[in-house]
């Protein structure tokens, strides 16, 4: 095995144990909140009643998602929280290794694939997947590599494996699909290569199509009709359909429906135009597209503008145009849309730059000392913004009162909670108070600094509301942990 081999392992390895040590933390000390609790309410139902995940079309959470039947098994032997985040960390450090040999192939240089696995470790917009919740997409990036690296080697076979990967890890796949198709299509005409590879892209965009089609015409005829979802999350879009969306810009933003089937697009005033992008660059804009572009170096604007420019459009079009700004925040994990296609595009501009006898290394040089200038500052905020001094009799207060919570009974509880007690039928956040059901048991802590999800005064004020509508009684008490019991 090659020295560069040993080290990029070395460093996935590494990386794998930093953030499972930090999962940990965060975990035990109330860090993780909704997406991780809809994502193991429906594991738990799958593991539960298998056939469900036929009728409820591998819904996860709230996303097509069959990509997470890879992870299933494992849930099914450990049914535990820590399973799903340790498998999000797993696939993170996978697609590191991805990065790595899929660079020293192409670019036949084990010194720049180490730059670029180091720069992706480092990526703010990495982070963002791992310090908040469990998601879907985490294996975007690793399937959109695939996608396109068994394209640049002319493999069919596994080219269409590798897409089906991307478009099952979530819904909006499709729409990445179709702009890494369109922008390889850009790469090959420009730079006049292989006439094989173009075909390959060309079935890549009329298949994301296809999918666009068919996950709408699902949508469209499930609505409103039970599909042996879980009663919470069939439950939260209030007529009982499976939580797929119109798979368009929609379903990754609220802002405007540009869904295939929709016939109007709204477009906002210059005067809207100018004030959120003002915004934007103010708060958070500028680093997002220091991120994006230049997180890996600056070679794939020095050399694959347009290419890049394509790949990178729809995280353009989400930030700026649909003014999303949860996309452009490295604390979440919407960096996944547009990180796949920075590094593919700065792959080929390195594969240009060499052709025309440019010194790669001292590019590559630059691009580690951008990454870590760059991105070591976010991950020292992004893990204090998440662990709280740690204030073990808080902690240890609610997890007494977790603990009391018999088996299987119905409850309810705060967000940062309910991952404890997800293994049953009946949970629900106190957020929602969708009374689909009557919880049994519900755990308070009033202490707001318990978690950085803790709920705001007026969601406390509808469930004391609730309770005192419902004849509940205090039960158990630790502290600022609360147990109550119905009457």
């Amino acid at each position: 095995m090659e020295k560069s081999q040993i080290l990029a392992i070395t460093i996935a390895i590494l990386s794998f144990i930093y953030w499972n040590a930090f999962i940990l933390n965060a975990y035990y000390t109330f860090q993780y909140a909704t997406d991780l609790s809809t994502y193991l309410i429906s594991f738990h139902y799958f593991v539960e009643y298998p056939k469900t995940i036929i009728t409820s079309f591998a819904v996860f959470g709230n996303h097509f998602a069959p990509d997470q039947l890879l992870v299933l098994p494992f849930y099914a032997l450990i049914q535990s929280p820590l399973t799903l985040l340790f498998a999000q960390s797993f696939v993170i450090a996978i697609t590191a290794l991805a990065v790595f040999f899929i660079a020293k192939d192409l670019l036949e240089s084990g010194y720049i694939a180490i730059v670029l696995e180091i720069a992706f470790l480092l990526n703010a917009g990495v982070h963002g997947m791992l310090i908040f919740d469990y998601h879907a997409e985490m294996f975007i990036m690793l399937a959109y590599l695939l996608t396109f690296y068994f394209y640049m080697k002319s493999s069919t076979k596994l080219f269409v494996i590798s897409l089906f990967f991307l478009l099952f890890s979530i819904e909006v796949a499709s729409v990445l699909a179709i702009t890494m198709g369109l922008g390889l299509l850009c790469y090959e005409y420009l730079n006049k290569t292989n006439s094989k590879r173009i075909r390959l892209a060309w079935m890549m965009i009329v298949i994301s199509v296809i999918a666009i089609l068919g996950e709408n015409a699902l949508y469209y005829a499930t609505l409103g009709k039970p599909t042996g979802q879980p009663a919470f999350l069939s439950f939260l879009n209030g007529t009982g359909e499976p939580l797929i969306y119109p798979i368009s810009l929609a379903s990754i933003s609220n802002a405007t429906n540009l869904s295939l089937m929709a016939t109007t697009i709204h477009v906002p005033s210059a005067s809207n135009i100018f004030y959120d992008v003002l915004m934007v660059y103010i708060s958070i804009g500028i680093y997002g597209l220091a991120l994006v572009y230049i997180g890996f170096g600056i070679v794939a604007i020095n050399y694959n503008k347009v290419t890049t420019l394509i790949l990178t459009s729809q995280w353009l079009v989400v930030v700026f145009l649909l003014r999303d700004l949860d996309f452009a925040l490295p604390s979440y994990q919407y960096y996944s849309f547009v990180i796949g296609g920075i590094l593919v595009a700065t792959i080929l501009g390195y594969m240009i730059a060499k052709s025309k006898n440019k010194n790669v290394n001292k590019l590559a040089l630059s691009a580690l000392i951008l990454a870590i200038t760059l991105q070591t500052p976010n991950m020292i905020l992004s893990f204090i913004s998440v662990t709280s001094p740690v204030r073990a009799t808080n902690y240890s207060q609610l997890h007494s009162i977790i603990n009391q919570v018999p088996e299987n009974a119905p409850v309810m509880a705060q967000f940062f909670v309910v991952p404890f007690l997800s293994n049953r039928q009946y949970v629900e956040g106190v957020t929602n108070l969708s009374h689909y059901f009557t919880p049994e048991y519900i755990v308070l802590d009033y202490d707001p600094n318990v978690s950085v999800w803790a709920p705001s005064a007026v969601q406390y004020y509808w469930v004391k509301t609730y309770m005192a509508n419902s004849s509940y009684v205090l039960y158990a008490r630790n502290g600022t942990a609360m147990l109550y019991k119905k009457d």
